[in-house]
């Protein structure tokens, strides 16, 4: 790292707390072009910039920190005041500034942010202008001491410095609240966690046994829980552990904590002895009573048997059941295997109904955008996302409310939704809020796939009751029966080896042995690359995706793939450079939905064009111009199972390491990966690991309390 002693001379562009400026080196020399995070930059100001050179397209050179100090943001020499008023202080010409120095020399800032009612008489200059220097003077000096002591603060905490930026922009520059409770970020600010929140609290001397510590904990502790092993509850018991694990509080103070967080409401007991979340145990609470509510109050045996064979449907006899169950039940559920017909269960229905209820209103909605498009296009029927359908609409604080609710109903009088697996609790309770109580509901889902990433597991208990009218699709219509994709992906789900494929790419399984990650990295992109492309004649950026299981870790991660792949496209060398290029003509995918912008979660696209503000991304429906910095896109020529899901590509790659995480790569996790794959799926790697993915059935069981709320409504159901 290199530290360079400077002056701000310019500010090119300044954004959430992202400058890109000139400095001029007090070693000598031309002025230089730097870029990085800084709180409160001043023309003017000297500061030490930490980092290293590199090349920008537009700048040239530049020198991009990560970290700075502040040695002098106010200058004292009078030419160096008057060029400070003039760029920082706005409505102050060199004129006005020069006049001021003439007059104060060295003493100049001084004299206006304490006296600017006499300064105004000695200059002959307005009281009105010298107060709103004397304003912005102050501001400034107010803005820097905040920058100065965040960054004091973190570093005798000695926690990431890049989460300074996220402050300021998060609270702008009133901080008390944070110093009296830190643990509010954890919740506020992406990238804050309990430990980092917890290390600059005990950098301030705070009390290790205070309440608010041992609350946010237990907070912390359960939204673990909630996000690495999907529980919506857990018991007392097991939450105290964690919560020791993480602050070393012994059980009497976190049982109290417990207590004190159910009066508060943010934790709701559950069946069982449990507790979780209230927004969790109290939204399953919910699905129950208004699913059973429902399924009691609403029509039943709308249509007689002859009406169905009247259409003269190519259906099975358990397709033909799964229609005719789902058309007489208000609510019903549909799983099976990919492949199994579902897509044509709906589309059956979709047509009965436009055919005997030509005037009903029909919902087809999906979790992420990539399902939506797909569903739209087999269904003949436009389909979107649930978020899309409930109509999200900014809010002044940030993030978004919804202006669908149960004040404000959708129209609707089917509703089917579709990859309901993935549907979290949630976004559950949110959507039959906003569904009137008449809308029949066919949810559609397959239980071998991976569950919802938050906590619960909605589809899979509602079938697990075994009271909502249900149909499971056992026949393979998808591929041909001989084809691997098949016949593998039914073996798994049985926990039973899968067949290994022969060498030939005619099949549409492959497998190519490697072992070391650096071998396995180059086989994959030598496949999607080279390979593929030129045996098949596909284009290897649309119709190949690679999916691998961690985003981030690991030497197999979608990060290091994309890395590679981006070099290697733009024909740098992949092992000298490990850091990402300009993104223009790469394949990205949005990992947020944003409705200002109308892109969805798992929108797949092309950065047609980049400046230093945005970047220009087309998309398949829409080309959006999106912030270049704080944005949620990612490179997609890799990407993971579970951002995948609900997607499906021509050709998949799917990497096989021992490396890789028990506790992802699980046997719904390969027959997700390989029943995204439309033609043929490459497995490259050791193949003993798809015997250990299949052997871990259920290395996680998810604890919820739908199930204990399912059996308490029907059981007062029944009794009244």
């Amino acid at each position: 790292m290199k530290r360079i002693n400077a002056i701000l001379k310019s500010k090119m562009y300044h954004q959430h707390d992202f400058l890109i400026a000139k400095f001029s080196p007090l070693s000598g020399g031309s002025r230089i072009s730097a870029k990085g995070n800084m709180g409160a930059p001043l023309v003017g100001g000297e500061y030490v910039l930490i980092g290293d050179y590199e090349e920008s397209p537009k700048y040239g050179k530049t020198f991009c920190f990560t970290d700075y100090e502040v040695i002098k943001s106010q200058p004292t020499e009078p030419t160096a005041i008057a060029s400070y008023l003039t760029d920082n202080i706005r409505g102050v010409g060199l004129k006005i500034s020069q006049s001021l120095t003439n007059q104060y020399r060295g003493a100049t800032l001084t004299k206006l942010k304490q006296e600017p009612s006499i300064t105004a008489v000695e200059t002959g200059l307005s009281v009105e202008l010298c107060e709103r220097i004397q304003e912005n003077l102050l501001l400034q000096q107010h803005e820097e001491s905040v920058d100065i002591d965040l960054r004091s603060w973190f570093h005798r905490a000695n926690s990431p410095k890049h989460l300074i930026s996220k402050i300021i922009d998060r609270y702008g520059f009133d901080i008390n609240p944070l110093m009296e409770d830190p643990y509010q970020m954890v919740k506020e600010i992406r990238g804050m966690s309990f430990p980092i929140a917890d290390c600059l609290y005990k950098a301030m001397g705070g009390e290790p046994e205070s309440p608010f510590r041992i609350k946010a904990g237990c907070e912390y502790s359960m939204r673990f829980l909630n996000t690495i092993s999907g529980h919506t509850c857990v018991r007392p018991s097991e939450l105290m552990s964690e919560v020791h694990e993480l602050t070393s509080i012994d059980g009497e103070l976190t049982d109290n904590a417990i207590h004190e967080l159910i009066d508060d409401d943010v934790f709701q007991k559950a069946p069982n002895d449990m507790v979780g979340f209230k927004s969790h145990v109290g939204g399953e609470q919910f699905i129950a009573r208004d699913l059973l509510g429902r399924l009691q109050r609403g029509k039943k045996n709308e249509f007689e048997e002859r009406m169905f064979s009247q259409c003269n449907y190519d259906l099975s006899d358990d397709q033909y059941g799964a229609v005719f169950t789902s058309l007489n039940n208000p609510v019903s559920l549909l799983t099976g295997e990919a492949g199994s017909g579902k897509t044509t269960v709906l589309k059956s229905i979709i047509h009965f109904l436009k055919h005997y209820r030509p005037t009903n209103t029909i919902l087809l909605l999906c979790p992420t955008g990539k399902a939506a498009k797909r569903a739209s296009s087999v269904s003949n029927l436009p389909a979107c996302t649930i978020h899309k359908a409930l109509e999200p609409i900014p809010i002044p604080s940030g993030g978004f409310m919804f202006q669908k609710n149960e004040k404000n109903l959708l129209e609707a009088d089917v509703a089917i939704i579709d990859e309901s697996t993935m549907v979290n609790v949630d976004m559950w309770v949110v959507l039959l809020k906003s569904l009137p109580y008449y809308t029949k509901l066919i949810l559609v889902g397959d239980v071998n796939q991976l569950p919802a990433i938050s906590a619960g597991k909605v589809f899979d208990d509602l079938l697990d009751f075994n009271k909502i009218p249900s149909t499971k699709l056992k026949s393979i219509h998808r591929q041909k029966m001989e084809g691997l994709i098949v016949s593998n992906s039914r073996l798994i789900n049985k926990g039973m080896p899968m067949i290994i494929p022969t060498p030939e790419l005619g099949n549409d399984f492959y497998f190519a042995g490697a072992n070391t990650t650096k071998t396995i990295l180059e086989i994959c992109v030598n496949l999607m690359l080279n390979k593929i492309p030129q045996k098949f004649e596909v284009d290897p950026i649309n119709d190949i995706q690679i999916l691998v299981p961690s985003p981030d870790k690991g030497d197999l991660s979608a990060k290091k793939f994309n890395i590679y792949i981006q070099h290697i496209l733009k024909q740098s060398n992949p092992l000298e450079n490990q850091t990402e290029l300009s993104w223009l003509g790469d394949k990205v995918i949005q990992c947020k939905n944003d409705y200002t912008l109308g892109i969805s979660n798992g929108d797949i696209g092309t950065v047609v064009q980049v400046n230093e503000k945005n970047y220009v991304v087309e998309f398949e429906d829409t080309v959006a111009e999106i912030p270049s910095k704080n944005n949620n896109l990612k490179l997609a020529y890799a990407i993971t199972v579970h951002k995948f899901q609900g997607s499906e590509s021509p050709f998949v790659i799917i990497p096989l390491h021992y490396s890789f995480s028990s506790m992802v790569c699980t046997r719904n996790w390969l027959y997700t990966a390989i029943t995204r794959a439309k033609t043929m799926v490459f497995l490259v790697g050791d193949w003993k690991q798809t015997g250990a993915m299949i052997s871990r059935e259920h290395p996680n069981l998810r604890q919820t309390s739908l199930g204990q709320h399912l059996t308490q409504v029907w059981n007062v159901q029944s009794n009244n």
